[in-house]
């Protein structure tokens, strides 16, 4: 997608769905104007995506149903209307986002160039060094299984094609599995490394009725230590 194609996308998501050009991703924006069909992915997968943005740029339930019912006219084969409400329940349940390397919107990508939600999420993050995290001695404040877990973060985001401090949603198994940290020990570890101000996190529901997975980000830029001697009593 150039330059052109990305202007003209966030514009007509203006005109015709009041949405604000500014926030809303680029490759969002084309889907959401165009329809595209793919594949590998169907009009569920493309439906999701647009839900999950809409509640990630703050629009409520309602106005992303009417959205969502505006975009699924356009489709060849529409999704029933249960199927939508389904896909607006699940996207405003939980705080997913679709990261840029993601499969499904790769194609539609302008360029880090040319991609207004990239530099702005550069420019709000600012830029960060990894090592600043051993610079600023949280290696002397954390406990070895803290320090480990924290790795297992950025391990966690190179896997699943996350820049450092984007979402994080998955499940114990598999951040265990990742990390090396039991699954009996990580919701301490993530609560400490929480209140040290390294990451944000929120736990999973492992019950059946209402299994969600677990949500962590890490805080980027890696911040300072608060206060050595207060962090040790941790």
């Amino acid at each position: 997608m150039d330059d052109l194609q990305t202007l003209e996308a966030q514009q007509a998501v203006n005109s015709k769905f009041l949405v604000s050009p500014k926030s809303i991703k680029p490759c969002v924006a084309y889907v959401l104007v165009h329809n595209p069909k793919n594949k590998i992915f169907n009009a569920n997968d493309y439906a999701y995506l647009i839900a999950t943005e809409l509640r990630r740029i703050g629009e409520d339930r309602e106005k992303a149903a009417i959205i969502l019912r505006a975009w699924n006219n356009g489709n060849i084969q529409a999704l029933k209307l249960n199927e939508l409400n389904g896909i607006i329940q699940r996207a405003y349940s939980k705080e997913y986002n679709y990261g840029c390397n993601n499969p499904i919107v790769v194609e539609y990508c302008p360029g880090k160039e040319s991609c207004t939600y990239y530099k702005n999420l550069f420019r709000r993050r600012g830029s960060h060094r990894e090592r600043d995290f051993y610079k600023y001695g949280w290696q002397k404040t954390l406990t070895p299984t803290q320090i480990c877990l924290y790795h297992g973060l950025k391990e966690l985001e190179k896997v699943l094609r996350l820049r450092p401090g984007e979402l994080i949603t998955a499940s114990y198994n598999f951040i265990s599995l990742r990390t090396g940290i039991a699954k009996p020990h990580l919701t301490e570890n993530f609560n400490k490394l929480e209140k040290v101000g390294l990451i944000n996190w929120r736990k999973g529901e492992p019950y059946k009725w209402r299994k969600t997975a677990s949500q962590i980000r890490r805080i980027i830029p890696i911040p300072r230590p608060k206060n050595d001697a207060k962090m040790r009593s941790l």
